[in-house]
């Protein structure tokens, strides 16, 4: 239903952001396809941009992951459930990410950690964290990546990537 086509204007490399992705997907963190892509235009070459795979109900289904389950693009530095957009069970409140978030950062010492035992899928969650380091994923965790919840089976939370054009040594330098 929908993909992006990343420009490459800030990364000559043409490749962060593709091998980015697969690596997730190599360590075991569900994550977007993606790929370089030669584009034209009115029949000449406009191009080389990179095709990132929307993270969807169907994306979900690839991965194999529950697509009913709720998936969020994450605005912020997970500090609350607002500004986020619901991109599955849009016809729910996000309810389910409040309290989770609220118990997160209440919760302290052993009840924290049982909780987190108890609601987070611990091995995606490894993998994900893994995979961000070793890509020197440097423009996370503030606002570049979903949550997904297992909504109807173990309601276990986790994170999925997004947005690599900062990886593999490229920095924001803010120009």
């Amino acid at each position: 239903e929908e993909f992006n086509l990343n420009t490459t204007a800030t990364d000559k490399a043409y490749i962060r952001q593709a091998l980015a992705f697969e690596a997730h997907n190599a360590i075991g963190a569900p994550a977007s396809l993606s790929f370089p892509m030669h584009v034209q235009r009115n029949g000449e070459f406009y191009g080389v941009f990179v095709f990132i795979e929307e993270p969807d109900d169907e994306m979900l289904k690839r991965v194999g992951l529950d697509d009913n389950g709720a998936l969020y693009k994450v605005y912020n530095e997970f500090t609350s459930a607002s500004n986020v957009r619901k991109k599955t069970r849009q016809d729910e409140n996000n309810s389910d990410l409040a309290q989770f978030v609220a118990d997160v950062r209440t919760l302290e010492g052993q009840e924290l950690l049982n909780y987190l035992i108890d609601t987070v899928y611990l091995p995606a969650m490894l993998h994900y964290l893994v995979a961000t380091v070793i890509t020197h994923h440097n423009d996370n965790p503030h606002k570049n990546h979903f949550l997904y919840r297992d909504s109807d089976g173990t309601g276990e939370c986790m994170f999925i990537p997004w947005d690599h054009d900062l990886t593999w040594g490229s920095n924001w330098v803010g120009n």
